[in-house]
Parts: C-alpha cells; structure tokens; sequence
C-alpha cells in the first residue's frame, strides 16, 4: 500500500459486448470483455469486499458515485477531483 488517496472509475458498458474498463488516477488500468451484469435483480452490491467477505480492501472509501450510463474517459477526468 502506498498510503496515497486514489480515485477509481469502473465502467460496465453492455452494448459494447459487456466491456468491463477500470480507471485508476483518471489513467486507463485494465479492459476486458466478461459476462453480463444482471441489473434487473435485487443483488447485493459490495464496496471495499467481494460477497463472500474473502478478499477486503485494505483502506478506506471516501466517496463515490453511481451513474446509469457509460463515461468517457475525458468525463472522468474532468470530474476526478470534484466533489
């Protein structure tokens, strides 16, 4: 850990073939395509730890936010830092 805040953008955009991309400091970290987000359900949906509890995050979350569709990566940087 190196004891720094970091903002992480995680966008699932399913009409592009279910593309998963993660932004970590406004820079592109991974991208992949994988199964299909079931959003229609009542599912628990977890921060900081998967749903068994097994894997946590060692930190803490400050804030986040949840939007119902995909961001460029230029509205990501341009929010990173506001509140």
């Amino acid at each position: 850990a190196d004891l720094q805040w970091h903002h992480v953008a995680f966008i699932y955009d399913s009409a592009a073939y279910k593309q998963y991309t993660v932004y970590i400091d406004g820079n592109l970290d991974t991208s992949h395509r994988g199964p299909a987000l079931n959003l229609n359900k009542q599912n628990i949906f977890r921060l900081g730890s998967d749903l068994a509890n097994n894997y946590r995050l060692e930190g803490a979350l400050d804030e986040f936010r949840i939007f119902n569709q995909v961001r460029s990566d230029s509205a990501i940087n341009a929010d990173m830092y506001r509140e």
